[in-house]
């Protein structure tokens, strides 16, 4: 007979194992799973399978999840195969969107790529990009989606696959594999006979975007030379062998061929040649809207070598020939532009007026309300200015200008002495969700008594001592959260909450984030649940994926309906520990808030980003620059792969901003001109401040730049730098 002593003993431990309280795991079940973590991330893959292999039969919850992560361990091991049939065995009569399929298949895609059975990898790889096209490691996985293209015979997708890849926006280093494998393919002359001929201008507009204009051009003179056989010349008909493969080309791609061929020619500064080409282009039989576009262009080419007589004739064509298109009021913008630069004032004006009638919904129309407004404010039209700068608030409500057109419509009003305008304007202002350098200075202004009205132009103040006026925006900004965690939507169903609870209290950042990805998928909308995948991207090192959900959840019509104001921002401006940031501001004697301002908005702290222009690593180094800083630090042995080392670059680039302040030091605003030198260098800097002969504050120098890159530049960091003093206080160092 059983002892019912020993009974009752079994049925706790049963019921201690089994049944967990929901959120709270029990304390035998939560040390097994902290000690599986503290093994996994210190490599002892032995401890973990023990631990694993105790948890078998008692962790129902995160069965999934644990059984890839054994798979993960057994890799780790060496022991791919046994990994593959426990991933096979997972993924049995499963979807992607079950518990454990994302990163079942994600792995399992990666070892059949691996070990070469590209047929069985392509359609895992196809059927994730699909599902989750924006997956954290999208890009590994379209390169290796390319690769076994191109392995299983399919070179035309292979080809296909690189392309689209090699274009994509970031340059990550998956990104520049795929541009090197393809230019090695074409200066191979071994691109397949069976690709497309729009393959072949996506080729060329790529090499156009990377600057290997020669190369470019060797995409695009061989289909010209198709089409026009009887100027092909004999030599060129004996290197030109991409022609044949081509094969003729239909009137609507000719024409393509024509435009892309201008526009290499107009980066090489040939405005001639290239206006040709685009005449060409309108010769072809196509429709109304190519025509127009090349016809624009025509008028670009003149308007780079400054020939504006021959510029406005063809504005004026394309006016005239095609009023209906959308490159008309395009046509129609630039004439106004071309007025303003031979000094014709009332003419530009008289042309943007018109825009704002004949066009008023164009893509355009905002870029037609600014420069109206900095028109009328130079004439000293005051209060159509302001009404310019406000049409400019009501087309584009969630334009990153905003900040900018509202002050100087309460620059405008304050010319005009409507002091309640002003006001008005000012405190619409601080409603922008995001406070800034225009915040800073709108708050030091409404600081001031209403009996005393505003200072005419509304002058910046100084930002040299910008901190002691930070505590005027404290309430725009709360303090960085002790824990950037969000408690889990109720909506969920209980298994689902007792699982992502599990798995975060164990620091299991993988399966997290892998469970946490299928939850957005299923969730798009929900804020806090896109709030914890950042907070687990960031336990992983993945701080521009952490900081891209911060900017969806920012990008909705209610960022903050379901989420605190304070977790987003957190999210936002993130503070990579692993980096040697404190170290080297220290060393350098940099602000660190600055420091992590511009390493956000040079590159997200990505250590292998590049830029198209070929700056590197986190704070976006040139070759160049890191040469030079390298002979000026004594550091030996300097090649541009080093870059790609983040000790390295975050020294280069803090020593630059120390160098930037020295050479900037005593002058107004220097800290912002540090900002500014960054970007654009410290020569162009040096210049503008030479030729700036305006009245007012740094708004008014900014925004007299040609640069528009830097003109955005200096407002972003400047914008991440009071955000990140708010959200910490002060930090030494």
């Amino acid at each position: 007979m059983t002892n019912p002593h020993y009974s009752i003993c079994a049925f706790i431990v049963i019921t201690l194992f089994t049944s967990p309280i929901l959120g709270q795991p029990i304390p035998i079940f939560d040390n097994d799973l902290t000690r599986l973590g503290a093994c996994y991330r210190g490599s002892d893959y032995e401890g973990a399978l023990a631990c694993l292999d105790k948890l078998a039969h008692v962790a129902e919850p995160i069965k999934a999840p644990l059984t890839v992560l054994k798979a993960r361990v057994y890799v780790k091991m060496g022991k791919s195969q046994e990994a593959i049939e426990l991933l096979e065995e997972l993924r049995k009569g499963q979807d992607l969107s079950a518990t454990g399929q994302l990163a079942a298949t994600t792995l399992l895609a990666s070892l059949q790529y691996s070990a070469k059975r590209y047929t069985k990898a392509i359609p895992l790889l196809q059927s994730l990009l699909t599902t989750f096209p924006h997956h954290r490691q999208r890009y590994e996985l379209r390169f290796k989606l390319a690769d076994a293209l191109h392995h299983a015979g399919r070179k035309r997708e292979s080809v296909e696959e690189f392309l689209s890849l090699g274009a994509s926006r970031l340059q990550k280093r998956p990104a520049r594999l795929a541009f090197k494998r393809l230019y090695r393919q074409f200066v191979a002359n071994s691109f397949p006979r069976s690709l497309k001929q729009e393959t072949w201008l996506d080729w060329g507009r790529l090499l156009l975007k990377k600057r290997h204009y020669t190369k470019a051009l060797d995409v695009v003179v061989p289909m010209i030379e198709a089409a026009e056989p009887k100027k092909r010349s004999k030599k060129k008909k004996k290197k030109s062998k991409l022609w044949r493969n081509v094969g003729k080309l239909s009137p609507k791609l000719m024409a393509e061929a024509y435009i892309l061929g201008g526009e290499i020619e107009l980066r090489r500064k040939n405005g001639w040649w290239a206006r040709r080409l685009f005449l060409n282009a309108t010769k072809q039989k196509v429709g109304s809207a190519t025509k127009a576009k090349a016809l624009f262009l025509a008028g670009e080419a003149m308007y780079r070598i400054s020939l504006y007589g021959r510029a406005k004739k063809h504005y004026r064509n394309v006016l005239s020939k095609y009023p209906k298109s959308t490159h008309a009021g395009a046509a129609l913008f630039k004439l106004a532009v071309v007025a303003k630069r031979e000094g014709k004032s009332k003419t530009a004006l008289a042309n943007y007026q018109r825009l704002v009638k004949k066009y008023p919904k164009s893509w355009f129309s905002k870029n037609v309300a600014w420069e109206m407004g900095l028109e009328y404010y130079e004439q000293k039209k005051w209060r159509s200015a302001a009404k310019s700068f406000g049409d400019f608030c009501r087309v584009a409500p969630k334009d990153r200008l905003v900040p900018t057109a509202q002050y100087w419509q309460a620059k405008a009003l304050s010319h005009a002495k409507d002091w309640t305008g002003v006001r008005k304007t000012l405190k619409s202002l601080l409603e922008w969700p995001l406070p800034g350098l225009y915040h800073l200075a709108a708050v030091r202004h409404l600081k001031r008594p209403k009996s005393k009205g505003f200072p005419k132009g509304l002058p910046m103040p100084r930002f040299d001592n910008y901190e002691n006026s930070l505590m005027l925006l404290v309430n725009q900004v709360p303090t960085r959260p002790r824990n950037g965690w969000k408690t889990m939507p109720e909506h969920l169903r209980s298994d689902v909450i007792e699982r992502v609870a599990l798995l975060k209290e164990s620091s299991l950042w993988e399966p997290l984030a892998d469970e946490l990805e299928r939850l957005v998928h299923l969730n798009s909308g929900s804020g806090p649940l896109r709030n914890n995948l950042a907070w687990a991207y960031e336990r992983l090192g993945d701080f521009p994926g952490a900081i891209e959900q911060g900017e969806i959840i920012m990008s909705r019509d209610e960022p903050f309906k379901d989420i605190d104001r304070g977790l987003v921002l957190d999210k936002l401006f993130p503070r990579p520990a692993r980096l040697p940031f404190k170290k080297y501001a220290k060393s350098f004697k940099v602000h660190r808030p600055l420091v992590y301002s511009v390493a956000r908005e040079e590159s997200r702290f990505d250590p292998e980003l590049v830029s198209w222009a070929g700056a590197k690593g986190v704070m976006q180094v040139m070759n160049s620059t890191g040469r030079w800083i390298c002979q000026r630090l004594k550091v030996k042995g300097f090649e541009p792969e080093r870059l790609y080392d983040p000790k390295l670059n975050v020294r280069l680039g803090c020593w630059y901003l120390d160098y930037l302040a020295t050479r900037f030091k005593g002058l107004r605003d220097a800290l912002l001109l540090v900002i500014s030198s960054y970007n654009a260098g410290p020569g162009n800097v040096s210049r503008w401040l030479k030729k700036f002969d305006g009245e007012g504050g740094f708004e008014t120098f900014v925004e007299s730049w040609h640069l528009e890159e830097t003109r955005f530049y200096v407002k972003k960091v400047a914008r991440a730098l009071i955000c990140y003093e708010l959200l910490d206080g002060p930090i030494d160092g």
